[in-house]
């Protein structure tokens, strides 16, 4: 499993927290100050190979995504939430601010539009079909791409009536505090 599976099987902590007020969780080291904020009465892991030794002592032991088989057994056990990361307050500010006066008074949206994965390519549509949503001039476009090509990001900003940022002070790859701060700054986010 990825970075991405990782995240999105975060998802179901709440669920397991329920049941097991509190938990040790063995994550990617770029996930321990978010999972620490966003679900305080877990302990965090950097990932090891071999397993932490917190997992010896453990009394149950569980891979986060064989939990959706207790919690997640029909589409209607998926909750409706509005996040369940906690991005660092400040640097939300911080950056919405600076995007603010970029955007001159228009949304921000976020945009990530290929995948990184084996099979990313099945999952990527060609850049013409962003044209329609580029093109609308009450957005202004900020870049959430991992790993982004030049070539992407030069014509994207051709197809943007309203503009396309790249924030060069956003490591996607390796500071997730920072992207997460990122995503938190912007109205919408489309992927």
């Amino acid at each position: 499993q990825g970075l991405g599976d990782e995240i999105l099987s975060l998802s179901i902590l709440k669920d397991v927290l329920e049941k097991a007020p509190h938990c040790s969780i063995e994550c990617d080291h770029r996930l321990l100050e978010i999972v620490a904020r966003s679900f305080p009465t877990v302990t965090p892991i950097g990932r090891q190979d071999p397993p932490a030794s917190e997992t010896d002592r453990a009394d149950y032991t569980l891979p986060v995504w064989s939990a959706a088989r207790l919690f997640r057994r029909s589409w209607d056990q998926f909750p409706q939430h509005s996040g369940y990361l906690k991005a660092d307050d400040a640097g939300v500010s911080a950056i919405r601010k600076r995007y603010e006066e970029k955007a001159k008074g228009r949304k921000l949206v976020g945009l990530s539009r290929s995948s990184d994965s084996r099979g990313g390519r099945l999952k990527t549509p060609p850049l013409e079909y962003w044209r329609a949503i580029l093109e609308d001039p009450e957005n202004f476009f900020v870049g959430l791409q991992y790993a982004p090509q030049q070539q992407d990001i030069d014509i994207l900003s051709q197809l943007s009536e309203a503009g396309f940022y790249m924030d060069p002070t956003i490591d996607t790859q390796n500071d997730l505090e920072s992207a997460a701060a990122q995503i938190g700054a912007l109205d919408a986010v489309v992927s």
